[in-house]
């Protein structure tokens, strides 16, 4: 331990003594290990870090499907009723469904994600609110108290008041009374999740402002579809929740077969980005998280192979050095160990100052991320920061550009001849012209270069192009406006019909060509989906044979859209 002890002194000394090249190796390690350490934090934001609930490994999504294939379809309330009540493989089972809303605040409306939320949601997850309380049982009937839970940042956007319980919002022109406000950073079972929460039993009322609210007798009409979340029991196996899951797939379709026949239950892992039901998205994600480790571990070994090129020519100027070491008895290993810890110490600083570029690169692409013109207003817990997962990473990073940039060179200047370097005084001169880099790490080097500055010519252009693209239409001379008519409590008939008095009025107005209704922008995504389905016949049979070909975003317009937009 004296021994690493003096090698680390030295090694101090000599770096201090060369303050030019120290500089240049920090700032080249600091480049490689910090563009790693950004990448492997957004990595970690997308893929590894779990959301901010209670042991969200057990957690996964109850979804109905055709027995023939098909899309994930969700559960009506009596249905919920029945999977929470007749199956115990799961200790909590809940139940919600997003809506978008319009939020007001003063003089200033918002569109905002919502969801109408079972009374164990948050139970389930396990978050306790920061403020207040959570929903009561009684409050997932129709006909209860209408009340609200905020997201931190709903309630930061609020002013923060700390005496917000209690206090009314209006939501789609319906006042909600505030109960509780969850905790920085939550969005429920995703990174991305409702801005305020509401019970089912609030949704009658929301989505049926202008009438009374539903009997009991028609219970299912009284709430939303619904998306199912059990948390499996620690005891329980995957594949017994299945056998349970199946067997009362097979007794609801025994008691309801005009609801649940040729219908199964399956279980999947919840979605990690989507907000919506479906499969789980992390296959979707990787390949991007792989793209960017891998771009990041090309510059960091452009940078460790340049380190290791200035580690043999900085060695010219040592080798008397080298020499004497060696003739007074240090041997071959005692020389490299000396060289690698030198190049240790570089790879160390030179991680803590890539560690501070991360700190500064997360906060600003966090703040990127939460500043971007979202079309809705929804919670974010992708923060990109560093934590133990993220400083182990960059450990390993300063490992890495240890070996890459230090071994090769240290095994190079151990193998130099002691009679002829004690002869040779002249610098840098005469035989010392083999230790210039040569072969293949110069070649790996230009070649990783130009790999990455055509790459980057590459992407720079697409990124032009795409921006000087036309989209078939123009702008010019067009106004567009949005309006959500459910801000003062519309019902869907008289949205429909408000929207159309708008138009005809903007159409007797002077200076108006034109106008048309659309509910939604194109090249904008919507949630709303239609199913392709390709029919034919069985040539054998005779008989209809339906093949699911594939989804189609739609967009719901009047008669006059197209020539509003000159779209022939």
């Amino acid at each position: 331990m004296g021994t690493l002890w003096q090698d680390i002194r030295y090694g101090l000394r000599m770096l201090s003594k060369s303050p030019g090249f120290t500089g240049i190796a920090l700032i080249t390690l600091a480049i490689g290990i910090g563009a790693n350490t950004i990448m492997f934090s957004m990595v970690n934001a997308m893929l590894l870090r779990p959301v901010n609930v209670k042991n969200p490994n057990r957690l996964f999504g109850c979804y109905a499907r055709s027995k023939t294939g098909g899309s994930h379809r969700q559960f009506p309330y009596s249905a919920y009723l029945d999977v929470r009540d007749n199956n115990s493989s799961f200790s909590d089972l809940m139940a919600y469904r997003f809506q978008v809303a319009v939020l007001e605040q003063g003089e200033i409306s918002r569109r905002v994600l919502t969801a109408f939320v079972s009374s164990n949601y948050f139970s389930t997850l396990g978050v306790p609110p920061i403020r207040g309380r959570t929903f009561l049982p009684e409050e997932e009937r129709p006909g209860a108290e209408p009340v609200v839970v905020l997201s931190h940042q709903a309630w930061t956007r609020q002013g923060a008041d700390p005496d917000v319980l209690g206090k009314q919002v209006r939501v789609n022109g319906r006042f909600l009374r505030v109960v509780g406000v969850m905790p920085e950073g939550f969005t429920g079972a995703s990174l991305a999740g409702p801005d305020i929460w509401m019970p089912l039993g609030v949704y009658s009322l929301m989505s049926h402002p202008a009438g009374p609210v539903m009997p009991e007798s028609s219970i299912d009409e009284s709430y939303p579809p619904l998306v199912l979340v059990g948390r499996i029991k620690p005891d329980v196996s995957m594949s017994s929740v299945q056998i349970r899951l199946d067997s009362l797939a097979t007794h609801l379709a025994e008691s309801s077969p005009e609801r649940w026949k040729d219908l199964t239950f399956f279980l999947e892992r919840l979605p990690r980005a989507n907000m919506y039901p479906g499969p789980d998205d992390r296959g979707y994600l990787l390949p991007y998280c792989l793209f960017l480790m891998g771009v990041s571990a090309v510059v960091l070994l452009i940078a460790c192979l340049n380190l290791a090129s200035m580690y043999l020519v900085q060695g010219v100027s040592r080798r008397r050095e080298i020499a004497i070491r060696m003739a007074v008895g240090g041997g071959r290993a005692r020389i490299v160990r000396q060289l690698f810890v030198e190049s240790l110490l570089l790879a160390v600083f030179g991680g803590l100052l890539g560690l501070g570029f991360a700190c500064a690169g997360a906060k600003i692409i966090t703040t990127w991320i939460t500043a971007m013109p979202y079309p809705i207003e929804v919670g974010l817990g992708l923060a990109v920061g560093l934590d133990g997962r993220v400083l182990m990473a960059t450990l390993g990073f300063c490992g890495v550009a240890t070996v890459l940039s230090g071994l090769r060179p240290a095994l190079r200047l151990s193998r130099r001849s002691i009679l002829r370097d004690l002869k040779d005084s002249r610098g840098s001169a005469g035989q010392s012209h083999h230790l210039v880099p040569r072969g293949l790490s110069a070649s790996c080097q230009m070649a990783l270069s130009v790999v990455l500055v055509m790459a980057a010519g590459l992407f720079t252009h697409s990124a032009l192009k795409a921006v000087r693209s036309t989209p078939g239409y123009s702008f010019d001379g067009k106004l567009v406006v949005e309006v959500d008519p459910r801000a003062a409590g519309y019902d869907r008939t008289e949205s429909r019909q408000a929207c159309e008095r708008l138009i005809e009025h903007l159409g007797t107005m002077p200076g108006i060509k034109t106008a048309g209704l659309s509910t939604s922008m194109l090249f904008e995504l919507t949630p709303g989906q239609y199913m392709i389905t390709e029919c034919g016949r069985d040539s054998d049979a005779n008989e209809t044979a339906d093949r699911r070909v594939g989804f189609a975003l739609k967009h719901s317009i009047d008669g006059n859209y197209f020539a509003s937009m000159d779209l022939p």
